[in-house]
């Protein structure tokens, strides 16, 4: 017992020591094989703390032989993600979360790694299967965590289209949530899935290259976007305060860069004249 309660604080410490000094070869697989040997272990703070030195590895730029420790730990977040997608109530918090902020830095930074296996199509699948289940099952923090790994696989365009089709569904079906704390996280997981731009190119910083860029073009893309919208003003409408305040602050920039005046003008109208507006303000 003595020896697993040193081993979750010496492992990542040895890590951020090799993360900040560097490894030659020997080294990193010495310390690959004490990481291998760790997550192996029944004992869960143990395993958390090997995960967290994997991510101090992976994010050191004084690492050279980083292949060495990422096929290990794909292996490790494919097979326990799986288990507890199943049955998060009864998970270890901690261990998902690491788990996830491994998992989605490994496939935004070194997808080229994990190109011939179905890691990130598995992590994937079982990060919607959390997300689509209820409170109980899924905490906020996780769920939270989830969505913020998606807007980030979405900005690093790390995703194929029908991943980010799939996500955009997943963030209109999530905003429809009555928690303003999940439909907020919905909401940027919408928000950046639309302003990410389809052909895997960057969004311009200057206004009107971002209107240009992102603004629908084919009909029946304009009636989607005006849909999403539609989405965004119900829950103006059906909202706490706070919510309708935060939602109606990003939406005129929003509805310039994606509708002609016009349509925008018609929008706005119809819905704050509109005697089911409780936040007409």
């Amino acid at each position: 017992v003595e020896d697993e309660l040193v081993t979750q604080y010496v492992i990542p410490g040895i890590c951020k020591a090799a993360s900040v000094l560097g490894m030659d070869k020997d080294v990193s697989e010495k310390v690959s094989k004490l990481l291998e040997v760790t997550l192996r272990s029944t004992h869960l703070p143990s395993r958390v703390g090997a995960l967290y030195g994997v991510l101090y590895i992976l994010e050191s730029d004084a690492v050279e032989d980083i292949q060495v420790f990422v096929p290990m730990v794909t292996d490790y977040i494919a097979t326990n993600i799986k288990a507890i997608s199943n049955s998060s109530s009864s998970a270890c918090q901690k261990h998902v979360l690491v788990m996830l902020s491994v998992g989605f830095y490994i496939m935004e930074y070194y997808s080229d790694l994990t190109a011939g296996s179905d890691f990130t199509k598995v992590i994937l699948q079982q990060c919607v299967t959390m997300v689509l289940m209820s409170d109980e099952s899924t905490s906020w923090l996780v769920y939270h965590a989830i969505m913020v790994g998606f807007e980030r696989l979405l900005v690093a365009h790390a995703l194929g289209s029908q991943e980010r089709d799939m996500l955009k569904k997943l963030s209109v079906d999530r905003l429809c949530l009555p928690s303003p704390m999940h439909a907020l996280s919905a909401l940027g997981l919408l928000l950046t899935s639309m302003y990410t731009a389809e052909d895997g190119r960057g969004v311009s910083s200057d206004d009107d290259d971002i209107h240009q860029q992102v603004q629908p073009q084919d009909p029946e893309e304009i009636l989607l976007a005006m849909e999403r919208v539609s989405i965004m003003f119900d829950r103006i409408r059906k909202g706490y305060p706070s919510e309708a305040k935060a939602v109606a602050f990003i939406l005129p920039p929003f509805l310039n860069d994606f509708f002609p005046p016009q349509d925008i003008m018609n929008k706005v109208i119809g819905e704050f004249l509109s005697n089911q507006q409780p936040h007409p303000q």
